[in-house]
């Protein structure tokens, strides 16, 4: 799972065999919504791998989970430094390149998750080591000025290193949450339309309706088509929802135009 939350904070996205997008307007934080979601996860599962920023409110949750750090976030926080220190700029932002450059193989190779773990661990982590001992040599003695915004940066690199390495540790974990990012744009664009949210309720149905979108949309499923279908078969969604979940509402749909036996499964009370 790679997890966050919206009012506007970010999105919750969902990855397994699907991708699920679940966005929260209210006054909760990101962290008491990841937890309501947790809570609906079977005992037997184990930890989630949460994909966060360093944005504290994102990490005080209950639920159990192995936090992982964004890295496109502190390659962020150092381009930002392009005009004030060059050098280390583009030292750090050729490193992270590099990662990116072994990441963009990984997909195009097709590697599964294990797969993608041992390349990265062969080709990305002499570089993150690299990364690493130049930012504690920043930060000893003699490195950056202390409270330089060099050092503000590289002390954000030292103090999130944990989560900034678990794509080098865990099979399947992202090198950041740009996915999410991505996500967050159309839940900003629906409340810069409808300018404000009038009650709780229709800030809390409004997420519900752009969840529903935005799941179809990143399975690349037709979003109005499904919505459509749902109206138009109300009551055997009500008898069945699982037959009619983004990527299963087609087949269900031909069952019912075949007639066959599972229709009247799907049709059943």
């Amino acid at each position: 799972m790679t997890a966050l939350s919206s009012g506007l904070r970010p999105p919750l996205i969902a990855e397994g065999e699907h991708r699920v997008v679940l966005y929260f307007s209210g006054r909760a934080h990101a962290g008491e919504n990841f937890d309501t979601i947790i809570a609906h996860r079977d005992a037997d599962k184990g930890k989630v791998i949460r994909m966060a920023d360093a944005l504290s409110a994102n990490s005080k949750h209950a639920a159990p989970a192995l936090e992982a750090k964004c890295n496109s976030h502190a390659f962020r926080r150092f381009r930002s430094l392009l005009s004030t220190y060059p050098e280390a700029a583009l030292f750090v932002m050729d490193l992270y390149g590099q990662v990116y450059d072994h990441d963009k193989y990984c997909k195009a190779q097709q590697f599964n998750d294990e797969e993608r773990l041992d390349y990265h661990q062969r080709h990305s982590r002499p570089l993150m080591n690299q990364l690493k001992a130049w930012v504690d040599q920043m930060l000893s003695e003699g490195g950056a000025e202390p409270n330089s915004l060099l050092a503000s940066e590289c002390q954000y690199l030292s103090n999130h290193w944990t989560g900034l390495m678990r794509f080098l540790e865990i099979p399947g974990a992202p090198l950041d949450n740009n996915i999410l990012e991505a996500a967050l744009k159309y839940m900003i664009m629906y409340r810069k339309n409808s300018q404000t949210f009038k009650t709780v309720y229709s800030a809390e149905y409004g997420s519900r309706l752009i969840s529903v979108m935005v799941t179809c949309m990143v399975n690349g499923i037709d979003a109005i088509d499904y919505l459509t279908q749902l109206q138009r078969h109300e009551a055997a969604v009500w008898c069945a929802p699982g037959a009619w979940a983004p990527w299963h509402y087609q087949q269900t749909l031909n069952q019912l135009a075949a007639g066959d036996g599972s229709s009247r499964q799907v049709l059943a009370a």
